[in-house]
């Protein structure tokens, strides 16, 4: 059976730090690419030797000095360096024969660099994966297909920190994945929790017939991402990170005759394990059967461009 080369490049957290190999959930690209067998981890480079050679002996795989030395070897590239290098690295891996990239987010830092990101990927063919994460877990998965049953949406709300274009994206990009595209925005009152170039602001998105309207919440108090949806069927409502979900239902009142309620009708933790599974499985799938990719560069794009109209407030 062939496997594909994979080579991380940025050994930080979500590259290679947040588990181990004995880790119970899939936490890394590392890992996600560990524990599928269609696939062999090469190893690691980062600008920082002393990240490199952490992340290689944690995995038990080769430290490369050289972005050179690493594409020699590599079918598939995590791309998991900063936000800040994110053009920079994927403009570089671009001029190897590989087969394709899985990209963290956001694509870029700004949309001139996205644009020039996505017709160099198009001139050389190169498949890009972009890792919102939420689009690859199971059960959002399985959410998006039943989105329909809840009825017209009517209007919902978000809770968010640590930079509009950092973690808004996530939110912007999930709500994108499940009610489909946005058609108008407004953004007032900023302030930085983050990065200095990255504000959190107050959003009103317009959508599906609805709106949704994202809270910023410092950081620096709390971590917190929640999203709450109203349709005229029903309601979904996620809290603790998105890892747990209420499903309700419009229904009769149980005390005021004529009346109508949301009634909770099922509650569920998610899995987020399963998010790293499916998208490496995706890429599997991409590269053997000519699968679409769930999260392409276009859809990264398309979020940055929002962010960058909202942080104009």
């Amino acid at each position: 059976m062939r496997k594909y080369k994979v080579v991380v490049v940025g050994a930080g957290n979500i590259g290679a730090l947040f588990d181990t190999p004995d880790s119970k959930e899939i936490l890394t690209h590392a890992n996600a690419f560990l524990r599928n067998e269609h696939f062999q981890l090469m190893g690691f480079f980062d600008v920082d030797r002393k990240k490199t050679l952490e992340a290689a002996r944690r995995w038990q795989v080769k430290a490369y000095t050289s972005l050179d030395e690493a594409m020699e070897e590599a079918d598939v590239v995590s791309c998991t360096v900063p936000d800040a290098y994110h053009f920079e690295v994927l403009k570089k891996i671009a001029e190897y024969p590989i087969k394709l990239v899985f990209a963290e987010k956001p694509i870029t830092k700004n949309q001139r660099e996205a644009q020039e990101i996505c017709g160099l990927y198009d001139k050389r063919n190169i498949p890009l994966q972009v890792n919102y994460t939420r689009r690859f877990v199971t059960e959002f998965m399985e959410l998006k297909k039943k989105i329909s049953e809840y009825g017209k949406f009517l209007r919902g709300t978000g809770y968010y920190g640590k930079g509009i274009l950092h973690n808004g994206s996530h939110m912007i990009d999930f709500i994108r994945y499940l009610l489909g595209d946005i058609t108008d925005t407004k953004s007032n009152y900023a302030f930085i929790d983050f990065e200095k170039d990255d504000p959190c602001v107050e959003a009103e998105l317009k959508m599906a017939g609805g709106v949704f309207f994202m809270h910023p919440l410092d950081c620096s108090v709390a971590t917190l991402f929640e999203i709450d949806l109203f349709f005229d069927k029903g309601r979904i409502r996620m809290t603790d990170g998105c890892m747990k979900v209420e499903e309700y239902k419009v229904l009769p009142s149980e005390t005021y005759a004529g009346y109508y309620n949301y009634i909770s009708v099922q509650t569920y933790s998610v899995q987020y394990d399963s998010s790293f599974k499916n998208a490496v499985n995706n890429i599997y799938n991409v590269l053997e059967n000519k699968e679409e990719l769930i999260c392409t560069k276009e859809d990264a794009k398309k979020v940055l461009e929002i962010c960058k109209k909202l942080q104009k407030c």
